[in-house]
């Protein structure tokens, strides 16, 4: 074999090899994207309990939960979509693949973790005080019916 057929065969086999790499990471890709979709519908229940107003110029532009970022912060909104604020009054819907470019699945489980851990048990004390006040209200309804008062 001369020189030129080896040259040629190890190019081949250099264009084999990433052409392999290029494939496992789109594979890889697909695979992470999946896993996030599953991460959203599993937390789906919970996002309106962990969510905050993200405040704007001109007033909240919506409830969602931060997670964070290095140049802006990227939010997972009440609806399971995923956003970056862009001014003061507008964001940016991202899609799965531009998420995973911000932040890891790890971080992304990491914080909504955190996130529903926080809050869990919080309402049930609320709650206990509203039904009593909701209890309080109906007998004062109660109350001024007997008494003809409508």
């Amino acid at each position: 074999m001369d020189a030129i057929e080896m040259l040629a065969d190890e190019a081949q086999a250099l264009r084999n090899e990433k052409d392999g790499f290029v494939m496992a990471k789109k594979a890889k890709a697909a695979a992470e994207d999946a896993v996030l979709r599953a991460i959203v519908e599993a937390v789906r229940p919970a996002l309106p309990a962990i969510s905050s107003k993200v405040e704007g110029m001109n007033g909240p532009l919506r409830r969602a939960v931060n997670l964070g970022g290095l140049d802006e912060a990227l939010y997972l909104g009440e609806q399971g979509d995923w956003f970056v604020i862009l001014t003061m009054s507008s964001v940016r819907i991202l899609d799965i693949s531009e998420v995973l470019d911000r932040t890891s699945l790890s971080a992304v489980l990491a914080v909504l973790l955190t996130s529903i851990r926080a809050q869990a048990g919080k309402l049930r004390p609320r709650t206990d005080e509203v039904r009593r006040e909701a209890q309080i209200l109906e007998g004062i309804a109660a109350a001024f019916k007997a008494g003809g008062v409508r």
